[in-house]
């Protein structure tokens, strides 16, 4: 047992008993030019995106963790909507390769979402107010590859697929009323960031 562990430091980055820490996000803005189409000139959009994992290695290249997300989108129009989701849970993600700095993964995670949405404006002479609140599941499957430099830092770049489902009310401040929704949220992105990786370094053969 000994010698397996100490034969698995020399081995693979992704190894027993380290911790990781990884960091990504995003940050875009856009706008739709509908002057031919609408008396509404234009749409302008923001949306930003954190994520935070958290991971310790209980294998060889199984890692099992705590991730935390948080998205805001904002879309100005004649109707402005602002958008919000905090995503919380665990995450596993398996290595798949036998060099030592390069690897495929795989990983899944199921997270407890909240979901807050605000739109406001006049859109057709009609007034609009309206909040949303809810929470729900989000389960997300995702591919990807990284590169470990230095036996501490690693680039990684991927897709994720996420499937929730969300229950809440949906509030009209106009007219005064609230009703129960459902909202099913599907979304595939494409991602890339870093980690950091803490423990012992690989030894030289």
């Amino acid at each position: 047992m000994a010698q397996d562990d100490a034969d698995s430091i020399k081995v693979t980055t992704f190894r027993k008993g380290r911790n990781l820490v990884g960091i990504g996000g995003s940050v875009s803005s856009s706008i739709l030019d509908k002057t031919k189409i609408s008396s509404n000139p234009s749409d302008l959009g923001n949306n930003y995106h954190f994520d935070l994992k958290l991971g310790k290695f209980v294998a060889n290249k199984n890692l099992v963790g705590f991730s935390f997300d948080v998205s805001r989108a904002h879309l100005v129009g004649y109707v402005e909507t602002i958008a919000e989701v905090l995503a919380v849970g665990p995450w596993y993600r398996y290595y798949i390769g036998k060099d030592p700095n390069l690897a495929l993964y795989f990983q899944s995670m199921l997270q407890y979402s909240s979901y807050h949405g605000h739109s406001a404006g006049v859109q057709n002479l009609v007034s609009i107010n309206e909040e949303i609140a809810a929470g729900g599941i989000n389960g997300s499957l995702g591919l990807g590859i990284c590169y470990a430099m230095a036996d501490i830092i690693t680039f990684e770049v991927g897709c994720d697929f996420h499937q929730g489902r969300f229950w809440g009310t949906l509030t009209d401040n106009a007219l005064g009323t609230e009703q129960d929704l459902v909202l099913n949220r599907s979304k595939f992105a494409f991602t890339f960031g870093f980690t950091v990786l803490f423990g012992k370094l690989k030894e030289d053969d």
